[in-house]
């Protein structure tokens, strides 16, 4: 039928006119047990198909031109993925001010340059729900107002996957709490791509607050800010264990990487071929004060200033329950004070490593225990040199 409110319940949709299928305004909810017959064109794509669960946001009636608050219409398709789970389609930019995600949903854009804006200052623009097992590709979340709260993606539920999506101007990206386990963002982006929204204070990327085993990837995850967009966090870590960072590159946040275990304790964190760079204050944080930080490894990670701001430190770890670290092929540079400070803890190894335009390559406070260094060079800094302490 050519009328958005019509609902065919019959047998089959052979009997229909071609001249109203190809309406342009033409909005069809097949059942499952229904047909349709013949060679048909859909000039507009708003097709609802139950049998594949596959649903289009346009058969819900969203507008899906980027300015029109589509928040019901695009609710109620999330809410008709049945619990088996089903993909909704994205078939052009929208705007939301919130979304809860339902059953286990597939939400996917027909391009790339799709964008999902939202309206609201402080509110997640998706809720990944009770459910889980969600899956986000190929668009983009951005904003139509400065943010002061909420993120893009609040996760309190288990097995969600991002591939290829960017978040815009945000004030949180990620916000993976304790029911997200088993999560992965992989080659996403955050950005502030030009200064139509400043930045507000405890902004972040990713943050991670779990009170056990994360099992949380994060592989060729970019974040940009420049000189006046500066995001307090690139990733932050509150608590958890088992967390992969690989191929994350952050440019511009205050740190670069926090790991502060107020949550809960933090251990089995690996971080790999990771850029730290043109932080403002620490290239990595970690602060094992109120609970411990065990079992973290760097391997191939770069923390380093830049033309117009120097941290601090590349990496600084603090706290009595802060111990067995293992560093591997670090390199620091164009950092005030030390490339690597480890002020408090035991069981650290670092192998390899290079540290230029640092006061101290790598400097150890009293009261380390066990610290092994084999083939770290001091470069041309300051200081330049490794000191125990």
């Amino acid at each position: 039928s050519s009328d958005p409110g019509h609902v065919h319940t019959g047998a089959s949709l052979s009997a229909i006119p071609e001249t109203d299928i190809t309406d342009g305004s033409l909005l069809a909810r097949v059942a499952s047990a229904e047909t349709i017959s013949g060679i048909w064109t859909f000039n507009a794509g708003k097709l609802l198909d139950k049998g594949n669960i596959v649903i289009s946001l346009y058969a819900y009636g969203c507008v899906c031109d980027g300015t029109t608050d589509d928040t019901t219409n695009f609710q109620a398709a999330l809410d008709a993925v049945p619990s088996t789970g089903g993909t909704v389609l994205i078939p052009a930019s929208t705007k939301v001010s919130s979304l809860t995600m339902g059953n286990p949903t597939t939400l996917v854009a027909h391009n790339r340059n799709t964008t999902v804006y939202g309206s609201s200052a402080t509110a997640n623009v998706f809720d990944c729900g009770a459910t889980g097992y969600h899956t986000f590709k190929r668009f983009s979340v951005s904003t139509t107002i400065a943010r002061t709260a909420g993120a893009a993606f609040y996760v309190d539920v288990p097995a969600c996957r991002w591939e290829e999506v960017t978040v815009k101007y945000p004030f949180g990206g990620w916000n993976l709490v304790a029911g997200s386990a088993y999560s992965s963002i992989e080659r996403c982006q955050c950005a502030f791509p030009d200064t139509t929204y400043a930045v507000a204070a405890n902004s972040y990327v990713a943050t991670i607050a779990h009170t056990g085993d994360s099992l949380v990837k994060l592989a060729s995850l970019y974040s940009i800010g420049d000189s006046t967009r500066i995001i307090t966090d690139g990733v932050k870590i509150t608590g958890g264990g088992a967390i992969l960072l690989d191929d994350v590159q952050i440019v511009g946040c205050t740190n670069g990487l926090n790991m502060t275990a107020s949550t809960s304790t933090i251990g089995s964190v690996y971080v790999r071929n990771t850029y730290l760079d043109q932080c403002v204050t620490y290239g990595a944080y970690i602060d094992g004060t109120t609970n411990a930080i065990a079992n973290i490894v760097f391997e191939n990670v770069w923390a380093c200033g830049g033309p117009t701001r120097t941290p601090a430190n590349g990496i600084y770890v603090t706290g009595a329950n802060s111990k067995e670290m293992y560093f591997y092929n670090v390199r620091a540079r164009l950092i005030t004070n030390d490339g690597m400070a480890l002020a408090a803890g035991q069981g650290y190894r670092i192998i390899g490593g290079q540290f230029d335009n640092c006061r101290d390559g790598v400097r150890v406070a009293g009261g380390i225990t066990h610290v092994g260094m084999n083939h770290a060079i001091a470069g041309t800094g300051a200081g330049g040199t490794a000191n125990s302490g």
